[in-house]
């Protein structure tokens, strides 16, 4: 999650506390160094929640408010009103909005391509904008569970993707399948291994029955999910979107990312990095002159030889500390932090349509969790 690993590194410059609102406290921040509180949410006494979100803010005293999604920001800014702090929010990939997007006076976004869509916007004429793609750190390695990896896949090179399991990223998944079906087909032995919290029950039975005749291991319980981009040291080759591909160029992995209309995953090279950095390499990501045969022997020859992804692995280290290493951008932050002041300048129409879309949205997690409970 970014914005863990986002306030971890800001601990550098400063006091950080992350306040979390929902359904259920998040199992990622409890091993986090940062101070984290959190309120329960669910749809349900929305006034009540609000002043429990003040009596924090109050305890905290922060000096400004960053927010990291829409449902946050409602109640960031009405904490930002009220005790007349600065508000800062990101936009944190994801595609462009459709329809409704709530102002912010300083805005930060981590793909080009929601940059230019709020660049383009009359309601964002005075916003501060910034593009800031550096969210990751090189994540620490789990030897024993990369260990436990590696056995599985007996020797063989390991093509892994991590993500959570449900419609979300069903087609990167099935890409993924895909692609480990033709390197078959070619005789490039490898394992395929792939990682991540079951969301949709349906969806992992398709992709199991699509992946039958190959070597593939499903690791969906916690012991694996759980801190999962500390298997990436037991990969060769990784299939990515946003920050997991910028976790596995750190560790020098051969990079790969779905393709949008493409039956399988596109190889990350020179010739192609800065237009798939457009679309934060997701599954929006387009290529002109995309040639999926010629990519497909590029990534057979390097599953077959550990020299080629030797080499590779200088590309994506480089590409990383280039373009990802969220250290290299603290002072982008400390700057922005600087310079952002409180402003009354509110939509009264976000305000309202926030509330709305924002208690709407919790209590559809309060009925999901209550259907799966």
């Amino acid at each position: 999650m970014s914005l863990k690993t986002i306030s971890e590194t800001m601990v550098a410059i400063g006091d950080v506390c992350i306040l979390c609102i929902g359904v259920l406290p998040l199992a990622i921040f409890r091993q986090s160094n940062v101070k984290t509180e959190y309120i329960f949410y669910n749809g349900k006494k929305t006034i009540n929640v609000i002043r429990d979100i003040l009596h924090k803010i109050n305890e905290v005293k922060p000096d400004i408010i960053h927010s990291f999604d829409t449902r946050a920001l409602f109640f960031a800014r009405i904490a930002a009103l009220r005790y007349r702090l600065p508000l800062v929010h990101t936009k944190a990939g994801g595609p462009n909005p459709t329809r409704w997007y709530p102002f912010a006076k300083t805005l930060i976004c981590f793909s080009k391509e929601n940059y230019d869509y709020f660049r383009a916007q009359p309601k964002f004429r005075k916003t501060a904008l910034h593009l800031i793609p550096n969210r990751a750190v090189e994540p620490p390695e789990d030897p024993a569970r990369v260990a436990e990896v590696r056995a599985l896949a007996k020797g063989a090179p390991v093509l892994m993707r991590i993500a959570r399991i449900g419609n979300t990223y069903a087609e990167s998944f099935r890409q993924t399948i895909r692609l480990s079906n033709e390197l078959t087909n070619r005789g490039a032995r490898h394992a395929l291994v792939l990682v991540g919290v079951v969301e949709d029950q349906p969806v992992l039975e398709e992709l199991k029955k699509m992946a039958q005749g190959l070597e593939v291991h499903f690791l969906t319980d916690s012991h694996f999910t759980l801190n999962a981009a500390e298997l990436v040291p037991a990969a060769d080759l990784v299939v990515g979107t946003g920050r997991s591909i910028q976790e596995a160029a750190s560790k020098g992995k051969v990079l790969l990312t779905p393709l949008a209309g493409s039956a399988m995953p596109v190889l990350v090279n020179k010739e192609n990095v800065e237009a798939l950095m457009v679309t934060n390499f997701s599954p929006r990501n387009v290529l002109i002159d995309y040639s999926e045969q010629q990519t497909i022997a590029m990534i057979a020859e390097l599953t077959n030889d550990s020299l080629k992804r030797k080499e590779y692995s200088h590309f994506s280290k480089k590409f990383f500390i280039d373009h990802f290493d969220i250290r290299s951008a603290l002072p982008r932050y400390e700057a922005i932090y600087r310079v952002a002041s409180f402003s009354m300048g509110c939509w009264i129409g976000d305000l309202l349509h926030g509330l709305i879309t924002t208690v709407r949205a919790f209590d559809y997690d309060r009925r999901q969790r209550d259907t799966t409970s």
